[in-house]
């Protein structure tokens, strides 16, 4: 595999996170847990937003001080990177 000097362009508006996931009882990926500046998060609830080829969208849910938050988190496939959006 080739190594890339410059993100693609996809990655410029995007956060690379950590994030743990598992398998539906159909084989489809989804995101069980995220890290956000050093904490790690149960994703409480979830839903496919859009599906691509080469990405997957999901709207996740997540309970920060208390507060249950929503924010998009999307799966790039062929790099195998989860993002959320920069204006988090």
């Amino acid at each position: 595999m080739p190594i890339r000097t410059n993100p693609p362009s996809a990655f410029t508006s995007v956060i690379t996170v950590p994030v743990i996931a598992g398998f539906d009882e159909n084989g489809r990926i989804i995101p069980l847990l995220i890290k956000l500046e050093n904490e790690r998060y149960d994703i409480v609830s979830h839903y496919l937003k859009r599906s691509t080829p080469t990405m997957r969208e999901f709207v996740i849910y997540v309970v920060i001080n208390n507060i249950k938050m929503s924010m998009s988190l999307t799966y790039f496939i062929p790099e195998e990177i989860w993002g959320i959006p920069k204006e988090i």
